[in-house]
């Protein structure tokens, strides 16, 4: 199978609460969900990684879905990264790169692709994340080689 990298630029957190402000809620691709809990103390408060997603619609119409069922109950402030992918891409390989994204990553509310995932564009994708990544939250690089199993 073939290798393709994959650039992804993740943009700034943005508040659920102010999604509707959002510079890039217009777009489609790739991201996270996160929230921070915890006192408000001067110290920095960790940020949990919550969900990974992908959408070839809007960010808004497939977030918007999440409200109403995947993060309900869920307390603390809840943040949106979006990850603009540097490329054209199908949606196929848009599944491969949620699917390594996921494997490596391992957010609580993926129930799919946790364990294993199938390729479905052709490619093992190697992807460079840059951007607001978070501290802790999405690695730098994520290599689905190294996925594989025999």
């Amino acid at each position: 199978m073939r290798k393709r990298t994959i650039h992804i630029k993740w943009t700034f957190p943005v508040l659920l609460d102010n999604f509707d402000n959002a510079k890039y809620k217009d777009y489609n691709g790739i991201y996270a969900i996160s929230r921070i809990w915890g006192e408000k103390t001067g110290e920095p408060q960790d940020e949990k990684l919550l969900y990974i997603g992908k959408t070839i619609r809007s960010f808004e119409q497939r977030i918007r879905e999440h409200t109403q069922y995947k993060l309900y109950g869920v307390r603390g402030n809840i943040y949106v990264r979006f990850g603009i992918i540097q490329t054209r891409f199908t949606s196929e390989l848009l599944d491969d790169i949620e699917s390594a994204l996921i494997y490596e990553l391992q957010p609580p509310l993926n129930v799919d692709k946790t364990v294993e995932y199938h390729y479905k564009s052709g490619y093992f994708v190697r992807i460079i994340n840059d951007g607001y990544r978070g501290v802790g939250l999405i690695e730098k690089e994520i290599d689905a080689r190294a996925h594989c199993y025999e």
